[in-house]
């Protein structure tokens, strides 16, 4: 019987503090319009999107994360305010950020040898809701969002390995 893949992602997750924040505009987002979808995983900023892999290479995805972030010097990132992409995600708007933009790079370079089809656009964002809200109360949302004044900041110090297990993103490298 063939072994299964599984699902992982890179990104830049963000301290407790931030999480419990982003957390509760997700909550908001289930509790009004049953979104849950982002509820899955921490609050982030996604570096290399979903990928499926083979369990037995777990291992050199790890030692990748760690030759990412031997490369990486901490830098701030600030979080300020609300955007969307169409109508089917709203974010959490991160500042324009040459550091982040660079350590984006890196980790796709690094990751090249798995990951051979990553040319996607990069614009960092933490979601707070995605593909499950109802398109009539997509604009009743936004606004509601786009009239909260958050910012936030906070100093990047690492890139983590996520792994979808049981139907949630899990944090497995670095722990």
């Amino acid at each position: 019987m063939p072994v299964q893949s599984c699902l992982y992602y890179v990104a830049v997750v963000c301290p407790f503090s931030i999480d419990v924040q982003i957390s509760a505009f997700k909550k908001w987002m289930q509790e009004r319009y049953g979104c849950k979808h982002a509820l899955k995983s921490p609050a982030h900023i996604t570096l290399i999107p979903p990928f499926r892999c083979e369990p037995q290479l777990e291992n050199n995805l790890k030692a990748l994360i760690n030759e990412v972030n031997d490369g990486l010097m901490s830098f701030d990132v600030i979080i300020s305010g609300f955007g969307c992409f169409g109508k089917r995600v709203i974010y959490a708007e991160i500042k324009e950020n040459s550091q982040l933009s660079l350590l984006h790079q890196l980790s796709n370079k690094i990751f090249s040898e798995i990951i051979f089809d990553n040319n996607r656009s990069f614009r960092p964002h933490i979601t707070i809701a995605t593909r499950d809200i109802p398109e009539s109360s997509f604009e009743e949302a936004l606004k509601h969002f786009l009239a909260i004044d958050f910012q936030t900041s906070f100093c990047v110090e690492n890139v983590s390995l996520l792994k979808l297990i049981a139907g949630k993103w899990n944090v497995i490298h670095p722990l």
